[in-house]
């Protein structure tokens, strides 16, 4: 007669080990639906629903995952993908949309971050606080130019307050981005300071300088086109066509040359070259005021 105890052990294992089966599987599948994010994130250069599809992945992903950590980082992605695909709509109420979507989802992810203590100790924790608050930014931004600047004034003090947060967590997340999206700030909203916004373009300019092609200019095709706005604006000539001369033969780049310029916004470079060369503003300034 088999022993009790021995039959209620091996039981007791085969429990375990099918729940270790189910958990591997679960992680298994949970890693495959990240990697199949991915894959349609780096195509939205192909086409901007692509994002769409890897916020709405990076959504359900967040929905399930139990570390609070991974869970902020899935819903900091979610709100980066719905970012591309806003700024590409054409409909506006769609963008708004979008937009209004990042924000929060960006602000759900500063909420799990900012009330886990634990995830404090984390080596990149301060990273990943101050990226989530960046798609935040980045979003409410892009959200207050869809709405109109004037009716989205009551947010902007919320903005550069949140954007604090940043200088003091790591002003280095994408691109120095926290300067990128206070110099635009700076640069659209009525009563601020168009000169404090310039000093904020330069600090994302000159912090992200990289060589190619024979030139030295900033790595972020985004801040090169915000900068020429500002530069253009405050009438800072000399300054203004080096920028511009240089933007000018990035937009002549092949794609491989592209790719080495910067491989992680390529889809962006792109789109920002174009809107560059179709700038009518800055490309009749460039005629009248650069040799």
């Amino acid at each position: 007669m088999m022993d009790s105890n021995k039959f209620k052990r091996g039981f007791k294992m085969k429990k375990i080990l099918a729940i270790c089966i189910l958990a591997h599987a679960f992680c298994a599948g949970a890693f495959a639906d990240e990697v199949e994010a991915q894959a349609l994130y780096s195509k939205r250069g192909e086409n901007k629903d692509n994002a769409k599809l890897a916020a709405d992945q990076y959504s359900s992903l967040a929905q399930t995952e139990v570390s609070g950590l991974k869970k902020a980082q899935l819903l900091s992605k979610e709100a980066e993908a719905i970012y591309f695909y806003g700024s590409r709509v054409t409909d506006n109420e769609v963008k708004k949309s979008a937009h209004d979507r990042g924000q929060k989802t960006a602000m759900v992810a500063v909420g799990i971050l900012a009330a886990a203590p634990g995830v404090a100790k984390e080596p990149g924790f301060k990273t990943d606080l101050a990226t989530a608050y960046y798609w935040y930014g980045a979003n409410l931004g892009k959200w207050g130019e869809a709405n109109g600047v004037l009716a989205s004034l009551g947010r902007w003090p919320e903005l550069k307050q949140n954007m604090q947060n940043i200088l003091r967590l790591d002003e280095t997340v994408e691109d120095f981005g926290v300067y990128r999206i206070l110099g635009r700030g700076y640069m659209k909203v009525p009563f601020e300071s168009s000169t404090e916004g310039l000093n904020f373009l330069k600090k994302a300019y000159d912090n992200t300088l990289t060589n190619i092609a024979g030139m030295t200019l900033s790595r972020n095709t985004t801040t090169i086109v915000f900068y020429l706005d500002l530069l253009k604006k405050k009438e800072e000539v000399e300054t203004f066509c080096q920028v511009f001369k240089n933007m000018v033969k990035v937009t002549k780049l092949s794609d491989s040359d592209l790719l080495s310029y910067n491989s992680i916004r390529f889809p962006e470079s792109k789109i920002d070259s174009a809107e560059f060369l179709a700038n009518r503003d800055v490309q009749q300034y460039a005629k009248n005021e650069c040799n």
